[in-house]
């Protein structure tokens, strides 16, 4: 069997460097959304820390897994973020119907429609 060498990767996630980017260009637009407004670094660290606050208030500890539903894609952005800087899981599973769904058949049947 070939033993492949190991790569060491850096320690980096994407949080660091949007934090690294508010502290150093708050201004600067992070976030964008044709038709919506424009978000600074500033406001997208802003938002990530009201979120990660309130995940935490809740009881939701690290390697917690949330669901992510939205229609509105700053807001998921702000939550995914947040999300994974109190270390929680998010998976995004896009706008779900307006009635939702009751079961797992029902989530598996709409993932295939």
């Amino acid at each position: 069997m070939l033993a492949l060498p190991r790569i060491l990767a850096p320690s980096v996630n994407i949080i660091e460097p949007i934090l690294l980017q508010a502290r150093y260009q708050p201004g600067a637009p992070a976030l964008c959304v044709l038709g919506k407004q424009v978000v600074s670094y500033a406001v997208l660290r802003s938002q990530m820390n009201n979120v990660a606050r309130r995940a935490i208030a809740c009881g939701l500890k690290r390697g917690s897994t949330v669901v992510v539903s939205t229609d509105d894609p700053l807001l998921e952005a702000a939550l995914i973020l947040g999300l994974t800087q109190a270390g929680i899981i998010t998976i995004s599973i896009g706008i779900l119907p307006p009635d939702g769904l009751s079961n797992r058949s029902d989530l598996r049947n709409h993932w295939r429609s």
